[in-house]
């Protein structure tokens, strides 16, 4: 009597099962199509820039290709700046030494005008001479 009772709870369960999935597919499709579809006549807020901005494949290309051209510009830009900087800090070294050697001419005025040659024009037309007499004298 323990095996008629489990084989038709068995045989209850088989036949409830196939109707359960029957019914449950049937509520599914129904569920897909009308509830959880979307008409096509609605825009969701996630779409408006897809529709505001669509694109064909060939517009899409030329974007594409101007955004490569873009960033070809944009390195050449970088790798112009990059020689601009090397150059400006070469000019401030060269910059540098110019200051140095006016300060060894501004020197040498000062000496000019302690020797009593005026300014430093003055005091290489002096020198020119000394130097003539010394190599007379030599």
């Amino acid at each position: 009597e323990y095996m008629g009772i489990r084989r038709s709870t068995e045989k209850f369960f088989t036949f409830m099962k196939e109707r359960f999935d029957n019914q449950f597919t049937k509520m599914e499709k129904s569920l897909l199509s009308t509830v959880l579809s979307i008409p096509k006549n609605i825009c969701l807020p996630e779409d408006k820039l897809q529709e505001e901005f669509c694109y064909t494949a060939k517009q899409f290309q030329e974007l594409e290709n101007e955004i490569s051209q873009l960033e070809r510009e944009l390195k050449a830009e970088m790798c112009a700046e990059q020689a601009l900087q090397t150059e400006l800090e070469e000019q401030k070294i060269v910059q540098r030494h110019l200051e140095g050697i006016l300060q060894w001419f501004d020197g040498l005025d000062n000496i000019g005008r302690n020797e009593g040659t005026g300014n430093l024009k003055e005091s290489f037309a002096a020198l020119t001479k000394t130097t003539a007499k010394l190599h007379n004298i030599v």
